[in-house]
């Protein structure tokens, strides 16, 4: 799978335009999203190339993974994001990693240059909030990168223990 994963990250990074795209989630500008992986489909792989403390949490390996060697010439970058909960009714941060693919654009150096700053719902807080302001761009994957996308999800749903493909097939007939 790590081997995998990495000729097709490489592929989409020899043509595609530069972006910080984030290894987990479910927002527009998650790496998951691109290669149609849901959430735990993306943390069992990420888990099983060596990056993930366990599969349920986002705790990375801070040391014994070689992203060199994962990604190279690409670059792991961590970056802290503000946002609004409703459920909690207060401003959080979340440490995310975004992986930067692409050809370079002066204009996007970091993730956060793809955010922009708002004002918080919450009247109590002073505190901005980052809102996404540069949408990721159009990437149509090519017959062939879509093949590899579609054998690394089949590898990693394989792999994945029985128990939690059937909650995820749960929870996503709803």
């Amino acid at each position: 799978m790590r081997e995998l994963l990495h000729v097709l990250v490489q592929s989409i990074h020899n043509w595609a335009p530069k972006y910080h795209y984030k290894l987990t989630g479910d927002e527009p500008e998650c790496l998951s999203r691109l290669i149609e992986l849901d959430d735990a489909g993306m943390h069992h792989l990420l888990y099983k190339c060596g990056l993930l403390l366990d599969e349920t949490s986002k705790k990375y390996k801070r040391s014994g993974v070689d992203q060199h060697d994962m990604f190279a010439p690409l670059m792991l970058v961590n970056f802290v994001k503000s946002f609004y909960c409703h459920d909690q009714a207060k401003n959080m941060q979340t440490k995310e990693y975004y992986l930067t693919v692409g050809k370079d654009n002066n204009k996007l150096c970091l993730p956060s240059n793809q955010y922009g700053l708002r004002s918080s719902p919450d009247v109590e807080n002073k505190n901005k909030i980052h809102v996404l302001e540069i949408l990721l761009p159009t990437i149509r994957l090519s017959r062939d990168k879509k093949a590899m996308a579609e054998k690394l999800k089949v590898l990693v749903y394989n792999s994945m223990p029985m128990t939690v493909r059937r909650r995820n097939q749960f929870q996503s007939s709803f």
